[in-house]
């Protein structure tokens, strides 16, 4: 008889250790919100949830490296229409200096002030780089990897000799020399359609990283969708299995205390 108590408490011991092994496991899955945080909980599952996570990763440094490149061409848009607006209105000057009527102290100031924007917009496009590279130059500025898995899938911000406006201080650039308004005029136009190309090409890129963009946020947010149906707890049933468990460690201390105090009836009639 005594044999047969302690080998229930035995197994009441046994019952209340694994009971209190599954609540603690029960709890961490709550805490965590993940049913599947190691590779015993789901070797597959685990597997799969890294596989998405990684792509997951992948993407979002696409992201990162887009807001870079929107950065750049949004400086380019921003430096071309500055020098687009000057543009026009040095060839307006241009026109004013070669209208008839013209003064010669309006010609004088309508030359200043064109020679005066001439510089400015020189030093726009001197002073404005891009890690070393001049933003208005022909060249890659950036190169950004829009597919983690291939190295060839790039989306480059690139400009031609051909979109590049060129110098447009010193003598070239005098409405009383060099040619004169008329040939001022005529090289400003050419140069006004060259930034209009850029501008074009500029904005160009800014739209296609914004749907690269959108591409992008729409695979990371499949991707933890996804990951979330295999990870993510049901937090209803967990916190049903926790009251459960909780009630059958309370039983399980209450059978053990009952059997301790029947151990200690019996032995009581042998002493």
């Amino acid at each position: 008889m005594i044999g047969g108590v302690n080998n229930v408490s035995t197994e009441l011991a046994q019952i209340y250790k694994q009971t209190n092994y599954d609540l603690a496991e029960t709890l961490s899955r709550i805490a965590s919100g993940k049913k599947v945080y190691k590779p015993s909980d789901d070797f597959t599952g685990y597997v799969r949830a890294r596989n998405m996570q990684t792509t997951i990763d992948g993407y979002n440094k696409v992201q990162e490296d887009l807001a870079v490149a929107r950065g750049v061409a949004e400086a380019a848009v921003e430096v071309g229409g500055s020098i687009y607006d000057d543009l026009l209105r040095m060839k307006e000057l241009a026109e004013l200096y070669n209208a008839a009527g013209a003064s010669t102290d309006d010609q004088a100031a309508y030359n200043a002030e064109f020679e005066a924007i001439g510089e400015s917009v020189q030093n726009l496009i001197s002073n404005n780089t891009y890690e070393n590279t001049a933003i208005y130059s022909a060249a890659t500025l950036e190169t950004v990897y829009v597919n983690p898995d291939d190295t060839n899938d790039t989306l480059a911000i690139a400009f031609a000799a051909g979109d590049i406006i060129v110098d447009v201080s010193g003598a070239a650039w005098d409405l009383d020399g060099g040619g004169g308004a008329a040939k001022a005029a005529s090289d400003v136009q050419a140069e006004i359609e060259k930034v209009t190309s850029y501008l074009v090409k500029a904005e160009g890129y800014v739209d296609r990283i914004d749907r690269q963009g959108s591409i992008a946020d729409a695979i990371v947010q499949g991707k933890k969708a996804a990951q979330s149906v295999i990870t993510d707890i049901d937090e209803v049933e967990e916190m049903s299995k926790a009251t459960n468990l909780q009630i059958r460690q309370q039983a399980a201390i209450s059978m053990m205390a009952q059997a301790n105090l029947s151990r200690a009836g019996i032995m009581q009639l042998f002493t």
